[in-house]
């Protein structure tokens, strides 16, 4: 009788176990997204590049402790070619033509669909200079839910300045 009422106990703690490591594991978001670029030849990280110059890069992006180079990434602002070179490595070909110009970071949605940002008043909230947001009085949010998304992917990062040099 003991057995069959510790067997019993046994099999309800492994169904929970197991419908629980099943559960998807949310994480809210405690820094702002930070993008880092590579410069790869050099193997440094950068934000200006050569004007006129093929310069092979790779970008970072960091969530917190997700990091990801399957990004997507666009030009938003300025004259610049940007194209892959090897997309297997997720490694781009730079072009600058200007001083300053401006990215957006892409990533796949199925990558971050749990993790939740802090929202106050419908938007993101602020986040300080290290990049820590203000989560008083905020609501957690999906960020395919804030975020914009245009098919697979969703956009994490609109703007980050990028700088182009002359170099000889």
């Amino acid at each position: 009788m003991v057995s069959r009422i510790f067997l019993g106990l046994c099999l309800v703690l492994a169904f929970v176990l197991l419908i629980s490591a099943q559960l998807p594991k949310v994480h809210q978001l405690k820094h702002a997204p930070k993008l880092t670029l590579t410069e790869l030849d050099f193997g440094t990280e950068a934000v200006t590049f050569c004007m006129h110059e093929g310069v092979k890069i790779r970008f970072k992006l960091a969530l917190d402790d997700f990091e990801t180079e399957d990004v997507k990434v666009k030009i938003s602002k300025g004259e610049v070619d940007l194209k892959t070179w090897e997309a297997a490595t997720f490694t781009y070909l730079i072009n600058p033509k200007v001083e300053a110009f401006e990215v957006e970071v892409w990533v796949r949605v199925k990558d971050i669909d749990q993790i939740q940002v802090p929202v106050i008043n419908g938007k993101v909230a602020n986040y300080d200079a290290s990049g820590a947001y203000d989560t008083t009085n905020a609501k957690w949010r999906p960020i395919n839910e804030i975020y914009e998304v245009e098919g697979d992917y969703v956009k994490l990062i609109s703007n980050s300045k990028l700088y182009g040099r002359i170099c000889e």
